[in-house]
């Protein structure tokens, strides 16, 4: 990088002509100061809210704000914050206390010329290698089309000037609202604000005081449309229905193999196994080794990278086991293999590329032979070029002893004791655990824990790998406000022994976290377990698993197990299904149905025909209340009908149409 700093310097020479209106009236305040927002709230947002570093001949000349709207870091900012760049460097927050930090490159996807709007893609490291878009799993905010009021507080998140390399949140309100046409529908399509929006905020994030996303805080170009003193913002809405149109676009230039390393997509791809040689070990361990032809033509200096996937034989990605090296496991949990990929040539061949593959990696569960199918492919920053045609493979599995068992119609007999667990000078005995798996990353989830009838419950929130350490709570001030009106439950009112965790892990790849509930004394009772965070997005593979390791005090209270999915966002339909966590096929039930739910209140789509959720009500303090409707699930299970053993719910949408946010909720007893 020569003498370029890993933070963008308040210092660096900007362009003369200054497309934001200077320092207005108003009070600048740091991002962790507390406004309407929580804490946690201004937390969660800002993960998500980056610095855009624009070069020009290998030096950075100019920046601005942006917003990631994808896991897969797509990002959303300002034309004028892009235009003449030949090359973006996105800085991320790691510490709230400290500048943003240098993590990746972008390529820009599209900037349209009727609105001041452009798009970014994260394609590459620093160093300038090929990053996988899916691989990612960055935080990030989904656009909504929300629309506010004049006279309505917003929040303006960005990193101008005077910041000195901090993100600032700014506050004021909306002064004015101008409708347009886009796609032939009048909306709003520019807000102005007297919130302080400074060089440097451009492309950044405007949100409501309850953290509803408004629109990107956008520079002007004049007085006269300033007002003199007034910063503008244009709408999600607006900016969603211009990307969709699509027809206003300017196609972004095609990068040459000397820009800066930046990728082109003007070549093709050709990729082939060619053979699959098993029991080939490696350091004492079995495996398969893939033997694959690959040649790029068009990418001469461009780095790239070669892959080998899996699928079963229902045409699914295969997940990796839990045994599987981390080289092995995507960030979405998929099995794959890699290799960087170097064209020294025009036209560059690699004519025995190998791909090791311990038996060890694959999914556990199955008995017998088993079929799999290998497909190789190669990705040049862009997009996938040339997926090979599937070769399969037939792995011989021991056979099983036993048969998996769903559901018997005789009380347990087996003894599975309740959870014992210490975080602080909070003992849990006699409680119940719910392992979140691969979780996200960096991102903000809140886990509260109400108790029913008396019962005081206490949560531990710890890494699964690391049980030493954790996040405990007992009785807390906000979760004493939630209350909640769910089939199951009736009317439950706020409570001042509820307990509330707030945390995120910053591991570097997806991890399994384990949130644990019982009673302050160790009683028996009932409670709901509440978690907030969760999302659908369109990289989720078979969708969020859940495993409840079901224990005997469970099965022998009076209170069945019923699982709820409710949308935080309209657009969301949510579906989740009982699943083992081995192989994600679906439980089956003494009739052999399979245990799902679509949409509650429709007896064909979700099983054992439960009451549809719309109108129920989950009241969440400060954060306002969630109001389920006729797409919202929930199951009702007799788990006095099991034998204690782990079940494994898999959170996702119908038909995987839809993204977007959710709370699931665990309402359950202990005996």
């Amino acid at each position: 990088m020569g003498n370029k700093s890993s933070t963008l310097k308040a210092g660096l020479m900007i362009r003369k002509l200054v497309l934001l209106v200077g320092l207005l009236a108003g009070f600048v305040v740091p991002v962790w100061a507390q406004g309407d927002m929580s804490a946690e709230e201004i937390d969660r947002i800002a993960q998500s809210v980056v610095q855009i570093g624009v070069e020009q001949g290998g030096e950075i000349l100019w920046g601005g704000s942006g917003t990631i709207v994808s896991s897969s870091g797509l990002i959303y900012t300002n034309r004028h914050v892009t235009e003449d760049g030949e090359d973006y460097v996105i800085f991320l927050v790691e510490d709230m206390n400290e500048p943003p930090v240098a993590r990746y490159r972008a390529r820009l996807v599209a900037e349209f010329s009727t609105m001041d709007f452009a798009i970014l893609q994260i394609d590459r490291n620093m160093q300038g290698g090929v990053v996988i878009p899916t691989s990612l799993n960055l935080p990030f905010l989904t656009p909504v089309e929300n629309e506010v009021s004049r006279g309505e507080r917003i929040y303006v998140f960005g990193f101008p000037d005077i910041g000195e390399g901090y993100l600032v949140l700014t506050n004021g309100l909306i002064t004015t609202a101008q409708n347009g046409t886009i796609g032939g529908d009048r909306m709003v399509t520019w807000y102005q604000t007297d919130a302080e929006i400074a060089p440097g905020n451009s492309g950044g994030l405007a949100v409501t005081s309850t953290g509803e996303l408004v629109g990107i805080p956008t520079a002007v170009r004049t007085e006269d449309r300033t007002a003199a003193r007034l910063g503008g913002i244009l709408p999600f809405r607006a900016v969603l229905a211009l990307a969709e149109a699509g027809e206003t676009a300017v196609a972004a230039p095609t990068p040459s193999s000397s820009n800066n390393g930046t990728t082109q997509a003007v070549g093709e791809g050709y990729t082939e196994i060619l053979d699959i040689e098993h029991n080939v070990e490696q350091g004492g361990e079995p495996g398969m080794m893939i033997y694959t032809y690959m040649r790029a033509t068009g990418y001469q200096d461009v780095p790239m990278v070669a892959a080998v996937f899996f699928y079963d034989t229902n045409n699914e990605l295969v997940l990796a086991s839990e045994n599987a090296g981390a080289e092995l496991v995507a960030s979405n949990g998929l099995l794959r293999a890699v290799a960087d990929l170097n064209p020294g040539f025009e036209d560059t061949e690699w004519t025995d590329l190998t791909f090791w593959v311990p038996y060890s990696a694959f999914p556990t569960g199955y008995s017998g032979d088993v079929s799999f199918f290998a497909e190789a492919d190669m990705f040049d920053g862009q997009t996938w070029l040339a997926p090979s045609e599937l070769v399969e493979l037939i792995l011989t599995y021991p056979e099983s002893s036993t048969q998996q068992n769903n559901q018997n119609n005789q009380q347990s007999t087996v003894s599975v004791p309740g959870v014992t667990a210490s975080c602080g000078n909070i003992n849990v005995t006699n409680g119940v655990e719910i392992i979140v798996r691969q979780m996200r990353p960096n991102f903000s989830y809140t886990a509260t824990a109400v108790g029913i009838n008396g019962f005081d419950p206490v949560l531990i929130v710890r890494d699964t790998t690391n049980t030493a350490d954790g996040l405990c709570n007992d009785d807390d001030d906000n979760a004493a406000r939630f209350q909640m009106n769910l089939p199951s439950t009736g009317n439950v009112s706020a409570a001042s022994n509820s307990a509330q965790v707030v945390f995120r892990h910053s591991n570097n790849s997806m991890t399994d976290i384990s949130l644990i509930v019982g009673d302050y004394n160790g009683n028996p009772g009932e409670f709901v377990l509440i978690l907030e965070g969760m999302a659908v997005t369109p990289e989720d593979v078979q969708g969020d698993p859940f495993t409840l390791n079901v224990t005997s005090s469970m099965v022998n209270s009076d209170v069945p197990l019923s699982v709820y999915m409710i949308g935080t966002q309209s657009q969301l339909d949510p579906y989740f299904s009982v699943v083992h966590y081995s192989d994600y096929s679906v439980w089956l039930d003494a009739d052999d149905l399979p245990i799902y739910c679509d949409d509650a209140g429709n007896g064909e789509i979700c099983w054992d025909a439960p009451a549809s959720l719309s109108g129920y009500q989950v009241g969440r303090g400060n954060q306002g209340v969630v109001t389920a409707d006729n797409r919202d699930s929930v199951l009702h299970l007799p788990i006095q009908q099991l034998d204690p053993q782990p079940m494994t719910f898999l959170m996702s949408t119908y038909n995987r149409s839809s993204t977007g946010q959710y709370l699931i909720a665990f309402h359950m007893g202990l005996n």
